[in-house]
């Protein structure tokens, strides 16, 4: 079936030398079931450019590492306001509020403190659902 096709197409994609093909990859294999396979190439990117895009897929699937990645990357004091924005908004995907989503509340710039706010209030619902 198609998912099966998916996957198949998936599974040669995560060796693209794009990272962000790889991790759209990772994404198509973690939805079909093979989280095993997915987990490591969301790893590998927490290093680079996609590591906020990398740790939302991570923690999305309850592994620690993105959880971390992400608390830590909201609550960084050498980050831009812009890139702690941008880690706030990763818990959004990931549907995960973290120590440090929730210490991004009492950010010194607005926006963060807004971003923050916005995405734990859209989390309300799957926390009332017992999802997260």
């Amino acid at each position: 079936g198609g998912k099966a096709a998916a996957a198949a197409i998936a599974g040669r994609l995560v060796s693209d030398p794009d990272v962000r093909v790889r991790l759209a990859a990772a994404r198509v294999l973690a939805s079909t079931g093979a989280k095993a396979t997915a987990i490591p190439v969301f790893v590998a990117a927490l290093d680079g450019e996609s590591a906020l895009s990398a740790a939302s897929d991570l923690a999305r699937l309850g592994d620690d590492r993105g959880i971390a990645v992400l608390d830590a990357a909201v609550r960084d004091s050498k980050a831009t306001p812009d890139q702690r924005a941008a880690a706030a908004q990763a818990h959004a995907t990931a549907r995960r509020v973290t120590p440090g989503l929730v210490a991004a509340l009492a950010d010194p710039n607005g926006v963060v403190r807004v971003e923050a706010a916005a995405v734990i209030i859209s989390l309300r619902k799957y926390v009332e659902k017992g999802i997260i």
